[in-house]
């Protein structure tokens, strides 16, 4: 009697997947985050500017009867400038800004809930992977006199891995040939992004970074 029950339960486990309701999509992504900063006082004004990377990817999508399991794969590109305003000796309101570009990979699993309406709240959990995690450069100032050098700056504490975890809502617009899904969301960094410390030649110092806090705007298009 247990053999037969035995071979009862492994033949529900077995056929069970050929007649849920589960099933996969697939799609790309595309979309922007929203980094803000947050920037110590120094006597320069050294500042970073908030950033708008663009990014873009591909998931696989797990839909069932009540929740939806998504892991999206892309990478992000952003322009990361600062802001001087120097005032030392006869150099008086001397302001520029430089950048350069920076780029990082991002991995992100969501569970999506379902609803009655096609708008869909969703909780996630994910890593970004940045490519040039650090640098360090000087400012100098040059006279008759000789060099002097006015401040250093250095990201040393910027993580290779970052995780963060986010929470939003998502609305489904469907059509023929392909679902467009908007998806807008608040995450939070369980570290600061481009931590920058700058020494000063009067021995202050001063930390620039992006803030924990960020929000995203996304788009995905599913394939029916």
């Amino acid at each position: 009697m247990h053999k037969i029950q035995v071979y009862l339960l492994l033949l529900l486990v077995v056929t069970n997947p050929l007649y849920s309701q589960t099933k996969y999509k697939f799609g790309a992504r595309l979309g922007v985050d929203l980094l803000l900063t947050n920037n110590d006082p120094n006597m320069f004004d050294v500042a970073i500017h908030t950033a708008i990377p663009l990014k873009g990817g591909v998931f696989v999508r797990r839909e069932s009867e009540s929740y939806d399991l998504q892991l999206a794969f892309g990478y992000g590109r952003q322009k990361f400038s600062k802001y001087y305003n120097i005032n030392y000796k006869e150099i008086t309101n001397y302001t520029f800004d430089e950048f350069y570009t920076d780029g990082y990979w991002d991995l992100e699993a969501n569970i999506i809930k379902k609803t009655a309406t096609n708008f869909k709240p969703f909780l996630g959990l994910g890593t970004v992977y940045k490519r040039n995690p650090g640098y360090f450069s000087y400012t100098n100032y040059e006279d008759k006199n000789g060099v002097e050098l006015l401040f250093t700056e250095e990201i040393s504490n910027d993580k290779r891995f970052n995780f963060y975890i986010n929470t939003g809502v998502s609305y489904l617009l469907k059509t023929k040939f392909i679902d467009i899904e908007p998806r807008l969301a608040i995450g939070y960094t369980f570290a600061n992004r481009d931590i920058t410390k700058a020494k000063f030649y009067d021995g202050s110092q001063a930390t620039l970074s992006y803030r924990k806090l960020f929000s995203s705007l996304t788009f995905n298009f599913i394939l029916n």
